[in-house]
Parts: structure tokens; sequence; C-alpha cells
């Protein structure tokens, strides 16, 4: 496969860790950015990334404090 050939459902449950019932739901519901040739899903390795890096870098929150401290008391 050369690195720009888009992955298979099984090849993109590998690369996450999870099950591929799990990547087909994703790409049902549009978590991940995917197509279809003929009835088959397939991902692209960029569109891939992309939600890896989404996960990996959440949106901050407003207040500047992490959601799981506690805010110092004076």
């Amino acid at each position: 496969m050369a690195a720009s050939d888009p992955l298979k459902p099984s090849e993109v449950a590998r690369r996450l860790r999870v099950s591929e019932e799990t990547v087909r739901s994703m790409l049902r519901n549009g978590e991940l950015t995917s197509f279809k040739v003929r009835s088959q899903w397939r991902v692209r390795l960029a569109d891939l990334e992309a939600y890896m890096n989404r996960r990996a870098d959440p949106p901050a929150d407003d207040s500047g404090t992490a959601p799981d401290t506690i805010p110092a008391t004076e």
C-alpha cells in the first residue's frame, strides 16, 4: 500500500486501537471524515491524522483553568 492509499476500517481500527465496529460507528456518525468506494468505507491518512490531533488537543476551557482543577482560595 502506498502512503497516499486510503485506509480500510480495519486499518484505522488498528491505528486507533479500537474495534472495527467502533470505527464503523465513527464513520456512520461523521466523527471521522471518510468516503465510500462502492459500498466500502475508506479514510484518507491525512483525515485520520487530523482526527487524532483533535483528540490529542481538546479545546481550551473559557475560564483559563483545566476542568479538573480546583481554584485556589485565599
